[in-house]
């Protein structure tokens, strides 16, 4: 597997795990991560598919922290982040923005070298 897609990956799941950790009542992201974890055994190319087609378009809004794609996008929506996003305090915004923003390098460099 490509080290960047590997890379991607590995980060998506931490990203998932750490919103569990916040959230550990919310069915959505377990469900999001167990399938997660699924997906990537079957087809490993599919969570950065899915992160270029809905949200890669942004990636000037996430580098810029714009929390409007944060409430309208709808591919971080089925993890329902939208509903999280509010009762995150200031700090765990920033690691989601980190999250957000390495998932958009990872994507970049991933599809760069294709």
């Amino acid at each position: 597997m490509n080290t960047n897609l590997s890379l991607f990956n590995n980060n998506m799941s931490l990203f998932l795990i750490d919103l569990i950790e916040l959230f550990p009542t919310n069915s959505k992201l377990q469900e999001a991560k167990k399938n997660q974890d699924i997906i990537i055994m079957m087809n490993s190319e599919y969570t950065i598919k899915m992160f270029k087609n809905n949200l890669y378009m942004y990636k000037k809004d996430i580098i810029e922290h714009n929390e409007k794609i944060i409430k309208k996008n709808t591919f971080l929506n089925t993890m329902n982040i939208s509903v999280l996003w509010d009762s995150l305090n200031n700090e765990n915004r920033e690691i989601c923005w980190k999250y957000l923003e390495c998932f958009v390098v990872l994507c970049n460099k991933y599809y760069d070298n294709i």
